[in-house]
C-alpha cells in the first residue's frame, strides 16, 4: 500500500485543468490532500477553482523551460511539503502526415514532444533534489497505450509516449534505493478535450478512469492502467498485431 492512504500528501498535477488531471486532482482533494493544480489555461484554471475551492491553481506554459524552472521554484518555496509530482499535462495536436509536413507542421510536431516527452522529464530532474529529502515521496507518469503500440497518424504524440514509458523504467531504477516511488499511469481511451470526435463512443469518462486509477496509485502498484492490462502486458506478436488493427481498422 502507498504511503498516501495514511499521510496528507502536498500534490502537483500538471495539465490539471481538465480531464484526467482535474479528475484526479478532485479525487485526491476529496480525500484530504492539498493538491496544486498547473495549466496554461487560465479561464479553464479559473472554471476548476470554481468548481473545487480547496485546489490551488497555478499558471504555467511547460512547453517553456524557463517557465518550467519558475514553477518548480515557485512552488518548493511557497509549498515546501510538496511530496509528489504528477506529470499529466500532454497535447495531441494531429498535424499533418509526415509526407506532407511543412516548417509549419513541425512546429506542431516540436511542441507535442515539447510538452510530452521533454517537460515530463525536465520537472522529474528538477523537482528530484526536493523529492528526494521526503521521507515518503512519489512521480507519477502519465503515459497512453500509445506507448505500447502506436498510433500512426499521430507519430510524435505516440513516440513521447513510449519515450515516457522508457524514462519511467529508468527513473524507477535510478531511484529505487532512495524514498521516491515511479509509477506509470497508462489511460485507454478517455473522452478528453484532446479526443477527437470519432473515437468517443470508445472512450470511457475522466471520472471513471481516475477512480481506478487513483485506487491503483494507493495500492502503490508500478503500472496502473484500466481494463486495458493486455496492452502493456503483451508479447511482441500480439503488440504487432495490435498495431495493425488500430491503424488498418479503427484509425483507417
Amino acid at each position: 500500500m502507498s504511503f498516501l492512504n495514511n499521510n496528507k500528501s502536498c500534490i502537483v498535477i500538471t495539465g490539471a485543468e481538465s480531464g484526467i488531471g482535474l479528475s484526479m486532482a478532485k479525487i485526491f482533494v476529496s480525500q484530504g490532500h492539498q493538491v496544486i493544480a498547473v495549466g496554461k489555461r487560465q479561464e479553464k484554471l479559473d472554471e476548476a477553482k470554481s468548481m473545487c475551492p480547496q485546489l490551488v491553481t497555478v499558471f504555467s506554459d511547460l512547453s517553456i523551460e524557463n517557465q518550467r524552472v519558475s514553477l518548480m521554484q515557485r512552488i518548493t518555496s511557497e509549498f515546501p511539503q510538496v511530496n509528489v509530482l504528477i506529470n499529466n499535462a500532454a497535447v495531441n495536436r494531429f498535424p499533418a502526415p509526415l509526407t506532407q509536413a511543412t516548417e509549419q507542421d513541425w512546429e506542431v510536431y516540436k511542441e507535442e514532444i515539447n510538452t510530452d516527452l521533454i517537460a515530463p522529464i525536465h520537472l522529474a530532474i528538477l523537482f528530484l533534489p526536493h523529492l528526494v529529502q521526503k521521507q515518503n515521496s512519489l512521480i507519477v507518469n502519465v503515459t497512453c497505450e500509445t506507448a505500447f503500440v502506436p498510433v500512426a497518424i499521430e507519430p510524435a504524440y505516440s513516440a513521447s509516449k513510449a519515450g515516457m514509458h522508457s524514462f519511467t523504467l529508468s527513473l524507477r531504477h535510478q531511484l529505487r534505493d532512495t524514498p521516491v516511488q515511479v509509477i506509470e499511469v497508462i489511460p485507454p481511451l478517455v473522452d478528453t478535450e484532446m479526443l477527437p470526435a470519432r473515437w468517443k463512443d470508445r472512450a470511457i469518462s475522466p471520472d471513471e478512469f481516475c477512480q481506478h486509477a487513483v485506487q491503483g496509485l494507493l495500492e502503490g502498484k508500478p503500472e496502473v492502467g484500466y481494463k486495458n492490462e493486455k496492452i502493456f502486458r503483451a508479447s511482441r506478436d500480439e503488440l504487432d498485431a495490435l498495431f495493425n488493427e488500430w491503424n488498418n481498422v479503427h484509425h483507417a
